[in-house]
């Protein structure tokens, strides 16, 4: 019902607003599809993978007052059911020196390119694989000012909401289902348990920085096999993160680094950790007859668990290219290599994107997985070489 009426809004609430008011309705409906070349882990599943995607938005401002509606409504191939989630439906205004939000939101920590360690703040739906997590909306308060050299973000989250994965049929399900409903809680942790979080953000020179602290559920659950399905547990933990980006030269130089306690290792044992991903980017413009630009990436990541940590990036490096034509189309393309250093396996992807006609935008995606079957995380991508294309209309 809610879903219902979100969307009732978003259609007919700019029909009514007077002229006072400036409102922008907008979105985009996106058409997904992927061919496998290699066999399903699951054999209720085949080789296609389809996904369609309506994504309407609403923003109204009036007196001050912002009010923003966003609506996720996603059909899969493989699911009968329709997933929907409300992503956006907040007000935002002012008081004295404060700023609010109220509702639902997705927010972004971090710096780096491919992992974003401290960014923790929303759940994740995966149904499209672990590979491309989605957020998903998190209902909060979030109350923030000006003080000094940044902006102080305080949020309070009323409660928890458990990440979403693959069902059984899916082409990107995992080898065993995961039971999403009945997930467990340890640690003192609890559904409907407050969660609060401090963002400083801010500039000094060339310096971009910032400093967090998390005290909630962790969003990286450790999995359980309990009837023959894998249901997700989730720990109490307390997560503290820097986060910075300094320029040096023609060169960037970027980090995230955290330290959480509480978290459950993949043996399922409370483990406190630290982690940390570093990087630079360069980029080179006006190549190819003056209208060509290249941007290059370098990370490397290290959890100080090594290889008992609950999820991968525990010492691996990246590197990505991405070629920027600079054309009426809008062409770029994206080359992407991840390497575990301890297990030797990795992951190759690339991505074209090209506007069609003003109307379309297209992305051409490839996706070969490089000896996953070593890699404890992400055995279950290892047959998942793919081909995609996605064609994306905005309004």
């Amino acid at each position: 019902m809610k879903i219902i009426i979100t969307f009732i809004i978003l259609l007919f609430l700019p029909k009514f607003l007077n002229a006072e008011t400036y409102y922008e309705n907008y979105g985009k409906i996106v058409l997904k599809g992927s061919r496998f070349s290699g066999e399903p882990v699951n054999t209720s599943s085949g080789k296609d993978f389809g996904v369609l995607e309506i994504n309407p938005k609403l923003n109204v401002e009036h007196n001050n007052i912002d009010l923003n509606l966003e609506l996720i409504i996603k059909k899969i191939s493989s699911k009968r059911d329709v997933f929907y989630d409300i992503k956006e439906a907040n007000v935002n205004f002012e008081k004295s020196t404060w700023g609010f939000l109220l509702g639902s939101t997705e927010e972004f920590w971090g710096k780096t390119e491919t992992f974003n360690p401290v960014d923790i703040i929303n759940s994740n739906n995966y149904d499209e694989g672990l590979s491309k997590p989605n957020k998903l909306g998190e209902a909060m308060i979030k109350a923030n000012r000006e003080i000094g050299i940044g902006d102080l973000s305080i949020y309070y989250l009323p409660n928890f909401r458990p990440n979403k994965y693959p069902s059984k049929k899916s082409r990107l399900s995992l080898p065993i289902e995961v039971n999403d409903d009945e997930a467990n809680y340890v640690n003192g942790a609890d559904k409907n348990m407050q969660q609060f979080a401090l963002r400083l953000s801010g500039y000094y020179e060339d310096l971009d920085f910032g400093i967090s602290i998390f005290e909630g559920i962790s969003r990286d659950p450790f999995f359980n096999l309990l009837s023959g399905k894998m249901v997700p547990s989730y720990s109490k933990i307390s997560q503290y993160g820097i986060e910075v980006q300094q320029l040096l030269g023609e060169w960037i130089v970027k980090g995230e680094f955290i330290n959480r306690e509480g978290q459950q290792n993949i043996s399922g044992s409370l483990k406190d950790y630290s982690l940390g991903v570093l990087g630079l980017e360069k980029s080179l413009y006006g190549l190819i007859n003056g209208n060509t630009d290249f941007t290059f990436f370098l990370e490397y990541a290290k959890d100080s668990r090594g290889v008992s940590a609950h999820q991968s990036n525990q010492n691996d490096v990246f590197f990505a290219n991405r070629i920027t034509l600079n054309d009426i189309h809008d062409t770029s393309i994206s080359l992407a290599l991840s390497r575990d250093l301890n297990t030797e396996s990795g992951i190759f992807s690339s991505t074209i994107s090209r506007r069609i006609f003003g109307l379309f935008k297209t992305d051409l995606e490839v996706f070969i997985p490089l000896d996953l079957k070593n890699d404890t995380h992400l055995a279950s991508s290892s047959k998942d070489k793919s081909l995609g294309m996605n064609i994306s209309w905005f309004w």
